[in-house]
């Protein structure tokens, strides 16, 4: 049943994210949480990758994860992004999950990061979105510090012309 609200929670942020385009042409990256990893070898134990993603199965204590976010450039011109990362909650209990996006500028030069934090009710799932004007985001990623028993899913990039 989780995996169900899981998959129903992406499949309508991805028409949303298109009807908001209002592009005729674009890049659409949808990436399952096994390409997230914890961010240090000890904390990766207490990691759990299932088919609903990455869960941390820790019972005390919340821990970090990094995904990497897929953009494609090849025109050479920075386009606008929106990236969703959707998150879940296998507890009885609501949690909080924070989660940083974090890329290099080519504007500015320097790191830039995007914080947000959201509240996800028991055995439920929810989702942060970003939004990037004029794209010039380099190596993007997401670290998301998961409560006991918190999970990532997924993410979806779209890149407009």
């Amino acid at each position: 049943m989780r995996y169900l609200k899981i998959i129903s929670a992406i499949i309508l942020i991805i028409p949303t994210l298109l009807l908001t385009s209002g592009a005729s042409a674009q890049s659409l990256f949808t990436v399952h949480a096994s390409i997230c990893e914890a961010i240090n070898p000890a904390q990766s134990q207490q990691m759990e990758w299932r088919e609903t993603g990455l869960v941390n199965r820790d019972p005390s204590r919340s821990l970090w994860v990094m995904c990497p976010i897929p953009l494609e450039n090849l025109s050479g011109e920075f386009e606008d992004s929106s990236i969703s990362m959707s998150v879940g909650n296998s507890n009885s209990s609501p949690i909080e999950i924070r989660c940083i996006l974090r890329a290099g500028s080519m504007a500015s030069g320097r790191l830039e990061t995007f914080s947000k934090t959201v509240a996800v009710g028991s055995r439920d799932t929810a989702s942060f979105v970003w939004e990037i004007f004029d794209n010039s985001l380099v190596a993007p990623s997401i670290a998301c510090n998961l409560p006991p028993n918190g999970h990532v899913v997924g993410t979806i990039t779209l890149v407009l012309p």
